[in-house]
Formats: structure tokens, C-alpha cells, sequence
């Protein structure tokens, strides 16, 4: 069985859990596994149309339609791959192989590879797209209730041939498949990397030392830092919180980052989640993550094919 890249983004998501009756779930579709998917991946664009955000905890998550069935799917680019709960997989009787393992927080979990015959998100048509089973819900919860629920993510691997802006102002979603960057005052254009598993990445600085490499991270609320970093910029910690995904709990330390730039822009007072055990959690590749609050009044074209982050 193959190792898969660790999927942040929903473990960094707080309230989320994942229950036994998910992996019950898993093990009734193991048993029905068949050939793999029949098709090749591929998108169209039937129009170009702008889709409302479905917010998830404060994260952004589209409607879509998978076989005729209403979904919601968060955009998550803090994970290589894309998930779909069990339940939709059981209900749309959708193919399963391949058994295989995804590390979340470090702590790995057994799951199935799955396709999509066909996806539509607005004018956006895809085809025979490749997703993992999740093995777990991706649900917030309170006292034991569950309050929302989403159906699953749209990962890197069906990111990464389009042109994705996500306008926090205006709470919608546009996917392109051509490049509309915008230009002009209050603009910023900041180069995307990209590591070994296709996650974006950025260089930040947090007002001392070099440029660090963050992972660009749309599932992940706040922004992370590893303690030792924490320590170096003589950060304080205010306060404790944990981080719940897919049934894995981590628990991280609170704190204030006073000026963090990014490109040509800067931003004051960031609040940030401290984790210890950073690197062996997340890889030795990132210096940090970069969450979707800090755009909370913008809009962020993320030009995957162009390798650019725009920031309006």
C-alpha cells in the first residue's frame, strides 16, 4: 500500500471528528471493490460562471452536482488529493479500488480510491476525476450534534489545472480555465512554488530573517507555526486550542504575529495556531501554513497553470 502526502487542510479545521460508523462504512465498501476508473480525467467549461460560496466553518466550500446528486465540497489546496465521504460513495454507487493510506497529523488511516464520472460546479463540467474515500466525516459538531456537514474536498489534483479566485468580499467562486488576472492599484502578485506532492507554497516574512516557505493552505483557518519558530520571533502565547480532523486530535498553542508580508503586502496583528512536533506532523518541506483568515477581506485568484498568487 502506497503512503499518500499528508492532508492538512481539514485537520487544521477545528470541529471536525470522524465516527465508527465512517469506518464501518469504509469496510462495506471494500468489500464491493472492482476495476478501476474507465475514463481520463478531464475538465470543459461549458460557460465561465461565478458560483456562491457555501462557507463551512468559516472555510470555502462550492455546491456542486456529482451524478445528478447536490454536493457540497470545500476548495481545500493544503491537500494533494481530492476526498469523498462514504456515504456518497455507497449512495452513488460510484467504483472502488485500490486500497491505500493518507497521514493526517501524522497518524494514518486506511481508505479506498474512488471516481467521479461526472462533476459539475457551475459552468465547469469534469469527468472521470480521481478521489480518495475519506475516512472520516468532514462534519462540525457540537456537544455530540452534528450542525454541518460537508460531502467532501476538491484537492490539488483537481486544482491544479485551473485558474481559481476565491472573493471573500463578495462570497463567491469563479473557476477559469484561461488566465484573467487582475492589475492595478491595491494589486499584489506573489509567485506560487510548489512542493514535491503539488501543494502550493509562498515565501513569507514574519519581520526577522530570511523569506520562509508556507504552505498556501484554503482549508486551514488560521495560519501555523512550528514552536521553535514561535520561540525565535519572541511570539507570547495566549491560549490553548485543539485541532480536530477526520478523528485526529492535535493539541496547539495560541498566538499574535504583529507584522507578516507576503509579496507586497503586508498584514498586522495575524492570529496563528502553534504546533508542536511541526515538522514531523507536516514534512520538512514548509516553514509554516498560511490560512484562509488572513484574506478574509479580499479576493485571491490562485493561478495554478501561471504559478501566481493575485491578491485583490
Amino acid at each position: 500500500m502506497r503512503r499518500l502526502p499528508r492532508l492538512l487542510g481539514l485537520a487544521l479545521a477545528c470541529g471536525c471528528a470522524a465516527t465508527v460508523s465512517d469506518r464501518e462504512a469504509l469496510r462495506r465498501l471494500g468489500e464491493r471493490r472492482g476495476p478501476p476508473c474507465p475514463g481520463v480525467f478531464s475538465i470543459e467549461f461549458a460557460a465561465q460562471d461565478s458560483l456562491p460560496l457555501a462557507p463551512f466553518m468559516s472555510l470555502p466550500a462550492v455546491p456542486a452536482s456529482i451524478a445528478g446528486r447536490c454536493c457540497t465540497l470545500l476548495l481545500d489546496t493544503g491537500s494533494p488529493y481530492s476526498l469523498l465521504v462514504p456515504d456518497v460513495v455507497g449512495e452513488l454507487s460510484l467504483p472502488v479500488f485500490g486500497r491505500t493510506r493518507v497521514a493526517l497529523l501524522g497518524s494514518e488511516e486506511d481508505t479506498f480510491r474512488t471516481c467521479v464520472h461526472e462533476l459539475r460546479a457551475g459552468g465547469l463540467v469534469c469527468r472521470h476525476a480521481p478521489f480518495l474515500v475519506s475516512p472520516g466525516h468532514i462534519e462540525r459538531n457540537l456537544l455530540g450534534f452534528t450542525l454541518q456537514r460537508a460531502d467532501g474536498i476538491l484537492g490539488m489534483a483537481f486544482l491544479d489545472p485551473l485558474c481559481v479566485t476565491i472573493d471573500l468580499r463578495r462570497g463567491e467562486v469563479r473557476f477559469r480555465d484561461e488566465r484573467r488576472i487582475a492589475h492595478g492599484p491595491g494589486v499584489r502578485a506573489v509567485p506560487l512554488g510548489f512542493l514535491d506532492d503539488g501543494r502550493p507554497c509562498v515565501a513569507v516574512s514574519l519581520g526577522a530573517g530570511p523569506a520562509r516557505r508556507f504552505l498556501l493552505d484554503t482549508c486551514a483557518r488560521r495560519c501555523v507555526l512550528p514552536e521553535d519558530t514561535a520561540r525565535e520571533l519572541g511570539l507570547p502565547e495566549r491560549g490553548n486550542a485543539s485541532l480536530l480532523g477526520l478523528g485526529v486530535e492535535a493539541r496547539a498553542g495560541t498566538t499574535r504575529i504583529p507584522r507578516l508580508v507576503l509579496g507586497g503586502a503586508a498584514f498586522s496583528d495575524v492570529d496563528a495556531y502553534v504546533l508542536p512536533a511541526f515538522r514531523e506532523r507536516l514534512g520538512p518541506q514548509i516553514e509554516g501554513v498560511l490560512g484562509i483568515e488572513l484574506f478574509s477581506n479580499l479576493a485571491i485568484t490562485l493561478d495554478f497553470p501561471g504559478a501566481m498568487l493575485v491578491i485583490e
